[in-house]
């Protein structure tokens, strides 16, 4: 309603303006009146002009009073497509994670499945292995009480004065038997009973895993690394790798172990030395590794071990690390481009750098390193193009086993 009477209101000012503009230059006409010097028909002409200025303006005026979306249209257009521009990177990097967030989720449920397959399986073997402990106990137990009663039997015929010696030898031969028996159903039993509570701690792992009980180090899962030059003397390369062994130590204090001493990771004194050795007697850099040796729940210690790598050149500066020929179609989506961009990244860059040996950084599980910003930016050209293009990785630096893998994207068209 409100806009039906502003509407209204403007044309009936407009008209207003217009009846009284049209009177004015009649009338001037008719006077013959001159303004700045001009001619009578000339001046009517400049009242009529002024006249149509007028009501633009006003016609203009009241709408950017009365509507914000009027105000924002006239002056706040530069504003508003810079948001815009802003909102569609946002909406880009929300598609990235959300892609990486539905990725590490199918992982995880993978994961899961293939968890829940391992507690079924290793619960029907627990479910045998009881079956058969239940057997091989009633089968003891009755050999047992066989034994006995053959040596009552035994201690009977020695009273019997009149027993022939052939029975007691097959009395005495009964019991050894007996015996020999019991003693292998004693070892059957203990060996079962070991492998029960051996699968009955696996089952219960397992179910602590996929219902809640937080690991908090997978086994082999990398907790720390540093590059140590080598070559050295010992007591260099032990004082450094002590403070690497500590700083260590810190940073998995920081999870949430539900411990109160200081010292959360157990590392074996034999394979440090072992370390120490090794770096003594090779010149070159090394990748020192903390792993974890176990899965590690909340309220467990961490027991480390430690691996050595050595720190090589892989990428010289400037290297084209891949390249890869890209058909672009006409007028794909922004997030096929992406999903185009990122196969290249993972199957072709992430893979390549692997096969070199390049670590993995556990908390993004891959090698490379490039800003989200660059990613937009190969993302718009990809737009901008049709056809067949090419994508290449080039090293920005020096590139090492260690990583990470800092690349530069660029992408032409072949078109």
């Amino acid at each position: 309603m409100d806009g039906v009477l502003l509407i209204v209101t403007i044309a009936v000012m407009g008209g207003a303006i217009a009846y009284i503009g049209d009177k004015l230059g009649t009338k001037v006409g008719k006077k013959k009146l001159m303004i700045f010097g001009l001619r009578p028909k000339h001046t009517s002409i400049v009242v009529t002009i002024f006249t149509g200025i007028l009501i633009a303006a006003i016609t203009l005026g009241l709408l950017a009073s009365y509507s914000q979306n009027v105000r924002t249209a006239l002056f706040g257009m530069e504003t508003l497509k810079a948001q815009l521009s802003q909102l569609h990177k946002e909406v880009l990097s929300k598609n990235f994670e959300l892609e990486a967030s539905r990725e590490a989720l199918e992982a995880k449920n993978t994961e899961y499945s293939m968890l829940s397959a391992k507690i079924t399986e290793t619960s029907a073997k627990l479910v045998g292995i009881t079956a058969e402990l239940a057997q091989v106990t009633a089968e003891r137990d009755k050999t047992a009480a066989a034994l006995q009663a053959a040596q009552q039997d035994y201690n009977a015929k020695l009273l019997e004065l009149s027993a022939t010696r052939g029975d007691l030898a097959k009395a005495k031969k009964d019991i050894d038997s007996l015996q020999v028996t019991k003693k292998d159903l004693d070892v059957k039993v203990a060996g079962l009973n070991v492998e029960k509570d051996n699968l009955q701690n696996t089952v219960t792992g397992l179910f602590n895993y996929t219902h809640g009980q937080a690991i908090i180090a997978r086994g082999n899962e990398p907790l720390a690394s540093i590059v140590i030059k080598g070559g050295r003397s010992k007591e260099d390369i032990e004082r450094e790798l002590n403070v690497f062994l500590a700083s260590a130590n810190q940073l998995i204090a920081k999870r949430k172990l539900n411990l109160d001493d200081k010292i959360v990771l157990h590392v074996n004194p034999a394979e440090v030395d072992q370390a120490v050795t090794m770096l003594i007697a090779n010149q070159e850099e090394f990748i020192v590794d903390i792993f974890a040796a176990q899965n590690t729940f909340i309220g467990e210690y961490i027991t480390g071990h430690i691996g050595l790598t050595p720190n090589r050149l892989v990428y010289l500066k400037g290297t084209v690390i891949q390249a890869s020929i890209i058909d672009l179609g006409i007028g794909k989506s922004s997030l096929e481009l992406q999903g185009i961009l990122r196969d290249f990244l993972e199957s072709k860059l992430n893979a390549d750098a692997l096969r070199k040996g390049i670590k993995i950084n556990p908390s993004s599980n891959s090698v490379g390193k490039i800003s989200v910003e660059e990613l937009f930016q190969v993302v718009g050209k990809m737009q901008k193009m049709k056809g067949k293009a090419e994508i290449s990785a080039i090293a920005r630096q020096d590139i090492f086993t260690i990583g990470p893998v800092v690349v530069e994207l660029k992408v032409r068209s072949l078109e």
